[in-house]
């Protein structure tokens, strides 16, 4: 049954009770007839105003329901619901379809607006999506625009530097070096630039036009390299990791370089956009192109310039001539007593055998003979300037401005470029006469300067200042003459004193050279079951190689062999001091440890302050009743142990680092050997002995001669090993001192 159905019936019997109920109550009452009427009475007007309370009930609901269907209308309208079963009320129980209609259309709404919030919530966040895609889109393409414009703007940057460069060029008498001012100027105002750095080229090599860094410069080694290369921009190249530059412009064109510049950029779009690339490389070499002419330009200066200071040079000779012309009589006539004069000095000359009287004494004669008032000879020394002598100058003053002179290329360079004599009778008209100091420019009126040669070569001058008149033709000729007798009368002077000089060392050396073959020992330890030979042979007439043999008992010998840092009289010297020091840790302290005596010798080296200098040493003590040797090593090459049984060869290298440059704790090896074992211990001079072809002998040689001759005697093996060593020479100089110890078990 439906709802209504039932809500009905459940009414009308609620009717009949209540219809019945009075009439059961007047039975219980015995008097029913009295009740009766009343009852009759009182139920007619209880079904009356029931009847009108039921239908104002209903009139009341109906209208209600009326109004709630229009606002569910509404509704509908408002979000679109197509909905027209709408039922109307029928049947008694009216209450109960509205409600059961009421709840239903309810339902039906709440569901729809759930289903429409879903639909609206999921079209907003499509929107917002959308939005979302749209603005990030946006944003792309808003960097993108402002990339372009800056792209745009860096671009017409470097456009408005090279047409800045060229309009300067067009309007103003820009010369070559200034150019590189411009370059370093716009490269630091349109590059956003962290280092630079310039290099010109120039006769000389590389110099540093300009540095925005305080890193250290560029080394030869790249500058040439890039020299070498066609011009352009370096980026991403090993020039740029090895100079630590990101950016490298190398002007050169065609033949001409003319520098390279390393630059550190902040701003790297310049150089990984492709477009600024591009323009910045044309730009570069339209720098290049414009430098080219103007270092046309500036050789053309320079060649005009040339030109002029020779056409100079000869009105001021042609002149020089005019007036010297009529003091050529005079000078004919006083030509035989200069001649005689001349041949009176060589015969004092060749009297005189001190360097420095000799100067004086010709200065003294040209002075008296040129009428000159004071003079000076001097000698070029590494590039530099020595003055060896000033004659007939009392005031202290005067004679240390002279010694400055030596750094005023005018006076003395003249005749090394010109390679001939030097007249300058107005010292006011030299280019830097206005820097001499206020002594020598009231003092100086004049002077002739003339070379002194060795051979062909300049090797200094003679200048004499102050003549009363004008030098003439004939003071040079006569000057010269004096140069060139002492010139060879100087030669020698030094030739005799170096020969003097040869001939006393050579002897020292002999000396020296005996008295270090007496370090060594003179006769070989003896010891039960054992051989022991050793040589030295020294690259010069001393050495630093050094080895030594103390025999303690019948059994026990212990030895050393070192190699003192050096060649020649120093190492000599170092290496008496060790075999002292070795000698007395022995003999005097008693110790027989091979650690503990290299600990000894470096203590006392150390204490010696030996500027740089260390020795690389390997001590041992070997027992040859026990058949073993202690081995300790002081960066020594490591010790040969060729073991008869397996027919191999052993290295042995423990101990610490050289003596004499660090305090260190050295270590030791016991090894065991057998009969017919050998021990060699050798200074680097054998494994690095050099054939002429610049090869060294190396240890795979060494090894094998020790293989080939280890049947022999200790002497008869290391002279069969220094026959192959001569035989891979091939009469090569020897080029390091050569040690070598053997020690053969018997």
């Amino acid at each position: 049954m439906k709802d209504w159905q039932i809500n009905f019936l459940y009414k009308i019997i609620v009717f009949i009770l209540f219809f019945f109920s009075p009439i059961i109550v007047l039975k219980l009452l015995n008097n029913f007839d009295f009740y009766i009427q009343n009852y009759i009475i009182l139920y007619f007007f209880q079904i009356i105003i029931l009847t009108f309370s039921y239908f104002l009930y209903e009139f009341r609901l109906r209208l209600y329901f009326s109004k709630t269907i229009k606002k569910i209308m509404n509704k509908n309208s408002k979000f679109n619901l197509n909905n027209s079963t709408y039922r109307n009320f029928f049947g008694f129980d009216s209450f109960s379809t509205f409600e059961y209609f009421f709840n239903e259309e309810i339902d039906k709404l709440f569901n729809k607006i759930t289903e429409l919030e879903y639909n609206y919530n999921l079209l907003d966040k499509n929107k917002s999506e959308k939005l979302n895609f749209q603005e990030e889109q946006t944003n792309k393409l808003i960097n993108k625009i402002t990339k372009d414009n800056n792209l745009i703007l860096k671009k017409d940057f470097l456009l408005d530097a090279f047409l800045q460069v060229f309009d300067a060029l067009e309007n103003s008498n820009i010369s070559y070096d200034m150019f590189f001012d411009e370059i370093s100027f716009y490269l630091t105002k349109y590059f956003d630039i962290k280092e630079l750095i310039i290099y010109k080229n120039s006769s000389k090599g590389f110099k540093i036009f300009s540095q925005l860094s305080n890193e250290n410069k560029i080394s030869e080694e790249i500058l040439n390299k890039i020299k070498n290369v066609e011009g352009g921009i370096f980026v991403h190249t090993d020039y740029n990791y090895n100079s630590g530059y990101n950016f490298i412009i190398n002007l050169k064109n065609y033949y001409i370089h003319h520098g390279v510049i390393f630059i550190n950029i902040n701003d790297t779009e310049y150089l990984e956009n492709e477009l600024l690339f591009k323009l910045t490389k044309a730009i570069i070499q339209g720098f290049t192109h414009m430098l080219n002419n103007l270092y046309f330009v500036k050789q053309l200066n320079l060649k005009l310039k040339n030109k002029d200071k020779k056409i100079e040079e000869l009105n001021l000779k042609l002149k020089d001539t005019e007036n010297n012309l009529e003091l050529q009589l005079d000078e004919v006539s006083n030509m035989y007593e200069e001649i005689v004069t001349l041949y009176k000095i060589g015969k004092e000359i060749g009297k005189i055998y001190n360097k420095k009287e000799l100067e004086e004494k010709i200065i003294e004669l040209s002075l008296d003979i040129i009428e000159a008032e004071f003079g000076l000879i001097y000698y070029y020394e590494h590039n530099n300037i020595k003055i060896s002598s000033i004659v007939n100058v009392e005031d202290s003053k005067l004679k240390a401005e002279l010694k400055l002179l030596s750094r005023m290329e005018n006076i003395f360079f003249f005749i090394k470029n010109s390679d001939k004599e030097v007249i300058v009778n107005n010292v006011s008209i030299l280019p830097n006469f206005s820097l001499l100091p206020s002594t020598l420019r009231k003092k100086l009126k004049n002077f002739l300067e003339v070379p002194l040669f060795n051979g062909k070569k300049i090797i200094g001058g003679i200048i004499l200042f102050n003549k009363e008149t004008e030098f003439s033709a004939a003071n040079v000729s006569f000057l010269t003459s004096l140069a060139n007798q002492i010139s060879i009368a100087v030669q020698n002077i030094d030739f005799l004193n170096k020969e003097i000089e040869r001939r006393k060392e050579e002897e020292q050396l002999k000396i020296a050279s005996q008295i270090q073959a007496g370090l060594f020992p003179q006769e070989m330890p003896k010891p039960k079951n054992g051989d022991f030979y050793g040589i030295n042979i020294p690259a010069k007439a001393v050495g630093g190689d050094y080895y030594d043999l103390i025999q303690i008992n019948e059994n026990i010998v212990i030895g050393i062999v070192a190699d003192v840092s050096g060649k020649g009289i120093p190492a000599s010297l170092l290496m008496s001091m060790l075999k002292t020091t070795f000698k007395m840790s022995i003999t005097k302290l008693n110790e027989f440890s091979p650690e503990k005596i290299l600990s000894l010798l470096n203590d006392y080296l150390i204490t010696e302050n030996l500027n740089g200098k260390f020795v690389t040493a390997v001590c041992f003590k070997i027992d040859t009743e026990k058949q073993e040797i202690e081995l300790s090593n002081a960066g020594h090459d490591p010790v040969l142990h060729y073991d008869s049984k397996n027919n191999t060869i052993l290295e042995y290298q423990a101990g610490g680092t050289v003596l004499g440059f660090l305090e260190e704790t050295f270590e030791k090896e016991i090894i065991k050997y057998n009969k017919d074992d050998v021990f060699l211990l050798y200074t680097d001079g054998v494994v690095e002995a050099r054939s002429l072809n610049n090869d060294f002998f190396e240890f795979e040689r060494l090894y094998d001669s020790i293989k080939k001759y280890h049947q022999l005697n200790a002497k008869a093996l290391i002279e069969n090993l220094m026959f192959d060593i001569k035989k891979f020479t091939n009469g090569n100089k020897q080029n390091d001192d050569i040690t070598i110890l053997a020690i053969k078990g018997l």
